[in-house]
């Protein structure tokens, strides 16, 4: 069972053209945003995003075959998420699909650390020209920074406007928040599947001959600080 969140996605993206794209100024080896425990991701390739959507997907359908609940699915996740190839491996996961599943994992693994349900649409849209800031899948009790699955991140408006219409299709909303975007959903599948969407249509976010330069950017403060992000 995979947890769903009471949120209703929406489409709200800014009237301007300020999609909170940093600039280099703010970006560090931290990335940007003011977050905790965030590592700057930059550009990806296709190729990299697709095995980590793909890797992400095989494992998410192992733990929705396994969990009865939303309390075992985050124990599962948790333990996913903290594996690393050279320790002993996980007991909660012993004789589940999940442990073939990460059997194949050498010591860098298709998430790269990220928590599972948003590294795949993270590093998609890294792969096609957006600045990722954080994310969270969303927890079971009260350590959640975040009621419903996210990633934050900044844009030229002309590629949000255009990942808003997938984002439609996949159910998913886009808001503002943190001096940035956030795409956001009830489940992890939504982001899922517009990860799908965002690879799939990779082309269009392409810049063309009208579309150069950064977006006119004011001076932004610091925000709260979350604890989990990219």
């Amino acid at each position: 069972m995979i947890p769903s969140f009471d949120v209703v996605p929406e489409i709200d993206l800014p009237a301007g053209d300020d999609c909170g794209y940093p600039t280099r100024e703010e970006i560090s080896e931290d990335g940007f945003g003011y977050f905790r425990g965030t590592w700057r991701i930059g550009h990806i390739r296709v190729s990299e995003a697709r095995r980590a959507v793909d890797f992400e997907r095989e494992l998410v359908d192992a733990l929705d075959a396994v969990a009865l609940n939303g309390r075992e699915y985050e124990v599962l996740a948790n333990a996913v998420e903290e594996f690393e190839p050279d320790d002993e491996f996980p007991m909660v996961l012993r004789g589940t699909p999940v442990e073939g599943i990460l059997g194949r994992v050498d010591e860098n693994s298709p998430l790269g650390g990220l928590e599972i349900g948003v590294a795949g649409l993270t590093y998609a849209l890294s792969s096609v020209g957006f600045l990722t800031a954080a994310s969270c899948r969303a927890h079971e009790g009260a350590n959640s920074w975040s009621d419903c699955p996210v990633v934050l991140f900044g844009a030229h408006k002309w590629r949000a406007v255009k990942l808003a219409d997938l984002a439609a299709r996949a159910e998913c909303g886009i808001g503002q928040g943190r001096e940035m975007l956030t795409v956001y959903a009830q489940s992890i599948r939504g982001l899922m599947s517009l990860a799908d969407l965002v690879l799939a249509s990779r082309a269009s976010f392409r810049p063309g001959p009208n579309h150069h330069g950064r977006p006119q950017r004011t001076q932004r403060g610091m925000a709260e600080q979350g604890t989990l992000g990219l």
